[in-house]
């Protein structure tokens, strides 16, 4: 029966699925594996058949483009420090690294897995973190005491840097004492070397390439390249260098160039966060220069007109961290923190339009002094599918509340400011994950009897627990948003532009000083995978109202949306952000644009908003 055709004379034979019996000049497939009984002396034919993609070459081609399918495993919600509280207490003996290949492996399952050609091939090319900049993130050393939420931070902290896709943290018991542990820190590096880019219609686009990890030192090397048709400048180039943990103390050191779309600009940046409420200082550094032609929002003409600008910025800022824990404290409540810092801002400009003392305020000479005091309590859940395809999130939870105070030198006026801010998260039975914040600011016009450049923001976010549906993963998230502006001054406007309100959307003609803005998705993880690229289906809808025009011939309220569905593609192991491709509906758009839209481009990878206070700042009116 091996060859393609075979005859038998037998009373029952045995039939292999995949076979074609050819009997009475009949065929037929043999679904299963099977008898066939002989009814009478009738000679048989048997034909073993291969499928077009049983065949060999096939195989071999479909080796370089799909790797077996290695399910998500949907990680459990729990906090973070609850792994390590049964080890809490116990003395640290030993810490040890192994270090996992971006593709075809799993900190939650490090048993050698199956691999494509493609797979090893980059496998093979790809240089792994070294052991000392992995040593230089930690938190804990040899001989320290454990304690579970400071391994946590240290597990997150890891996880956060670029150029790892997940880490895991596995204490391991002596069984010769009881009392010590040793660490076993299980990292999965991403592969390094990637590009993505967008179009822009037909009139161009960009194209950025990176190295995220150079010679697994943690440095990323990035390069954007831009092509606009439409601009004076047809081809841009921006480039940026960025050092991470610089001096073993959690700082990171950044260099940029810029010189695209009418835009020249060069900056270092140099700062320090509080990655862990262990940190007690954190402060920052930024030096910057800048050319450009900046659009400005015209009242006469209701349109943005180009204004060249030239302008050097400093801006330097100290932060201390003061515990409050008590002894009656829970274990979270010990975490609260106390956070004083103080900020100065320099801006001059070099070449700006012409001003004068009660117009274009924001090209006016200016330094501020700021001051801030907050109080604030973080802590993490794990967990996964949310705004990443499968690597393990974490999911901030506490609260924040801070004052900012201090005064502007302007060029002509002197003003006091005054801001407050608070933010509260959790996840809420049996809804899902709630976030929640408040800003209100305001200048004041020498003293506080008047006011101006006013600011409210209320913000929520919300997305459901994951549930299982037709063998896929679903989550909903609803985004709502509100900014009311009080006083701004006449080139200060809102739109509803993209990220700011409607996604794809752009209109430069639709402008106001309040803003409510209303996101909806709903999106399934489908369980399948492509050459390590997930898929996610997702359906939107996007409703926005701008009011209170900054001149009275718009509209006093203008009401737009926009509606959708498309499919993302994700490789957590690769540096880039994840490919989407959506169709769009626009109801109400400007003369002569198009209410469908088909683009695909990459996007950007939503982050959770935490509760990491870090500085005084003046409210971004946007």
């Amino acid at each position: 029966m091996t060859g393609t055709f075979a005859q038998v004379k037998q009373d029952t034979i045995w039939l292999k699925k995949g076979m074609i019996l050819i009997y009475r000049k009949k065929e037929f497939q043999i679904s299963k594996d099977t008898f066939w009984i002989l009814q009478d002396k009738h000679l048989l034919r048997i034909k073993t058949h291969k499928s077009f993609w049983q065949r060999k070459w096939v195989k071999k081609a479909l080796d370089l483009v799909y790797m077996p399918r290695r399910d998500t495993m949907v990680i459990p919600l729990v906090k973070s420090e609850n792994p390590f509280l049964r080890y809490e207490g116990k003395r640290i003996t030993r810490i040890d690294f192994k270090r996992l290949k971006p593709f075809a492996t799993s900190v939650l399952d490090t048993t050698p897995r199956a691999a494509n050609l493609s797979s090893r091939l980059a496998n093979a090319l790809h240089m792994n973190t070294r052991v000392s900049i992995l040593k230089k993130n930690l938190l804990v050393k040899q001989g320290d005491t454990l304690n579970a939420f400071i391994l946590a931070d240290n597990e997150r902290i890891l996880r956060s840097l670029p150029f790892l896709r997940d880490v895991r943290i596995v204490p391991i018991v002596s069984q010769i004492d009881t009392n010590q542990v040793h660490l076993l820190i299980i990292t999965q590096d991403n592969w390094s070397i990637s590009s993505d880019g967008s179009p822009n219609g037909i009139v161009g686009g960009n194209i950025r390439v990176f190295e995220n990890n150079l010679l697994g030192l943690g440095h990323r090397f990035e390069h954007n390249f831009i092509l606009n048709l439409d601009n004076n400048q047809i081809f841009g180039y921006e480039m940026g260098y960025l050092i991470k943990n610089l001096g073993n103390r959690f700082a990171e050191l950044q260099i940029r160039y810029a010189n695209v779309n009418d835009r020249n600009s060069y900056g270092v940046f140099l700062q320090r966060r509080f990655v862990s409420p262990i940190i007690r200082y954190a402060g920052g550094l930024q030096l910057q220069r800048t050319w450009e032609v900046r659009p400005l929002f015209s009242p006469d003409s209701l349109r943005f007109v180009r204004m060249p600008v030239q302008f050097r910025w400093a801006d330097a800022w100290l932060a201390r961290a003061f515990s409050l824990s008590k002894k009656n404290f829970t274990a979270e409540q010990q975490r609260t923190r106390l956070i004083i810092s103080a900020r100065y801002q320099y801006l001059t400009f070099l070449e700006r339009p012409r001003i004068r003392k009660d117009s274009l305020q924001l090209f006016h000479h200016q330094q501020n002094a700021l001051m801030s005091i907050a109080l604030n309590q973080r802590n993490y859940y794990k967990a996964n599918l949310i705004y990443a395809f499968g690597k393990t999130e974490d999911v901030p939870y506490g609260f924040a509340t801070e004052l900012t105070f201090g005064k502007s030198f302007g060029e002509f006026f002197t003003r006091p400011y005054i801001a407050w801010q608070g933010a509260w998260a959790n996840f809420v039975q049996p809804l899902g994950y709630l976030y929640l914040s408040a800003e209100a600011s305001t200048f004041g016009n020498t003293t506080f009897a008047n006011y101006e450049q006013g600011l409210l923001r209320l913000q929520m976010r919300y997305f459901t627990y994951l549930y299982k549906w037709a063998n896929t993963s679903w989550r909903h998230f609803l985004h709502l948003t509100y900014t009311h502006g009080y006083r701004r001054f006449a080139q200060e406007v809102l739109d509803l532009n993209n990220e700011r309100g409607i996604r794809g959307y752009g209109n430069n003609r639709v402008f106001g000083t309040n803003r409510l803005a209303i996101n909806f998705e709903t999106i399934a993880f489908l369980p399948v995978m492509v050459h390590g690229f997930r898929i996610a289906v997702f359906a939107f809808a996007d409703v926005g109202v701008l009011s209170q025009p900054p001149v009275s011939t718009l509209p006093p309220r203008q009401v737009l949306s926009g509606f959708g569905l498309g499919v993302r593609l994700r490789n957590d192991n690769l540096s880039f952000n994840a490919l989407q491709f959506r169709l769009a509906y626009y109801p109400t758009v400007p003369a002569g644009a198009q209410r469908f839209i088909l683009d695909g481009s990459d996007i950007f990878s939503y982050q959770f908003l935490n509760f990491e206070t870090q500085n005084a700042k003046i409210s971004v009116f946007r």
